[in-house]
């Protein structure tokens, strides 16, 4: 590990000179455990993987960020936005407990979010190209996404209080530890996992049509009829 006064790098000449070490041969920028980085330069981009697990000095990833791996950021403790990026593969940030914002600016492969419980809003306009999981983010309090192209889990978000009207999602839905949730007759996915869930209410519809792939195993939950038209009389 580096020690070394926290700076805000500008270039990534000076980054260079500062981690030589941390430019890896096929292109991954590995800065995990370096303290002494507050910000990281604008616009860079990093042909292979970017992490930084432990940089427990930085502040917020740089705009105009273009990362043609993946990007892993995990017990940051200072860090409180990811700004504007475009990753090909994964974002995955864990245990960044000050994280309050990911700019709406955002495309990525797919999003991973674990136990980052100040995180309270994600902008629909963030793009994800696959799939989505967004475990034990208690703050979270709605999924802005009606559509996933791999599979969703918001397995512990205890603070979500609504799925998406018409939420489809390609793959598997997975809300076990959660409280207060409704599964709609208008849910579309393969498969729903709900297990130890408090206060779930079940669409009658919804568990016919899945033919017994939704596990609810230990949770508390009832089931709801399917909405029902309002009849109106025609003209006499």
């Amino acid at each position: 590990m580096t020690e070394m006064q926290a700076r805000d790098f500008e270039t990534v000449a000076e980054l260079r000179d500062a981690f030589p070490s941390a430019f890896m041969v096929d292109g991954t920028l590995n800065l995990s455990g370096q303290s002494g980085i507050r910000t990281l330069p604008r616009n860079m981009i990093v042909e292979g993987d970017l992490r930084f697990d432990g940089c427990s000095d930085l502040l917020e990833t740089p705009d105009g960020l273009e990362v043609m791996g993946s990007m892993r950021g995990g017990r940051c403790n200072s860090l409180v936005r990811i700004g504007q990026a475009n990753v090909r593969q994964d974002l995955s940030i864990a245990r960044c407990d000050s994280l309050d914002e990911i700019s709406p600016d955002v495309a990525v492969g797919g999003l991973i979010l674990f136990h980052c419980a100040n995180l309270e809003y994600i902008s629909p306009a963030v793009r994800v190209r696959g799939s989505v999981s967004l475990s034990y983010c208690t703050g979270l309090n709605a999924v802005p996404w009606e559509e996933i192209k791999g599979y969703f889990n918001a397995v512990g978000c205890t603070g979500l209080n609504d799925l998406p009207s018409q939420f489809s999602v390609e793959s598997f839905i997975d809300i076990s530890s959660t409280h207060g949730l409704e599964l709609r007759d208008d849910v579309i996915c393969g498969r729903i996992i709900a297990r130890r869930c408090k206060d779930l209410k079940v669409s009658e519809g919804l568990v016919a049509r899945l033919s017994g792939d939704i596990d609810l195993t230990g949770s508390e939950y009832t089931l709801t009829a399917p909405p029902t038209e309002e009849f109106s009389p025609g003209p006499a």
